[in-house]
């Protein structure tokens, strides 16, 4: 199990999809370091705004496949709610 440093290349990448998605402040409160609540929190986040972006954005698909989609954000999520170590969010939210 990897702990959580003061390091911004650590996580870099989620990171950077945070600030890009999400915006300054959630990046911000996991830029050096951050508590499991706040990488949990950016994650479900992100989780959600999948969902509501291809609701939003998607124009063809049938009802099997939004439902496939938003179960599998739903599943995401409750893992994320579960997750007790920073390896166990990262694996949650992929």
């Amino acid at each position: 199990m990897n702990d959580i440093r003061a390091d911004l290349s650590q996580y870099y990448a989620s990171k950077s999809l945070f600030e890009t998605v999400l915006g300054r402040g959630p990046f911000v409160r996991v830029k050096d370091g951050g508590s499991i609540a706040a990488w949990r929190d950016n994650y479900i986040k992100v989780l959600r705004a999948i969902g509501v972006s291809a609701e939003a954005t998607v124009e063809v698909c049938d009802q099997e496949w939004m439902h496939q989609l938003n179960a599998l954000l739903l599943h995401g999520v409750k893992r994320l709610k579960t997750a007790k170590a920073i390896d166990e969010i990262h694996a949650s939210a992929a």
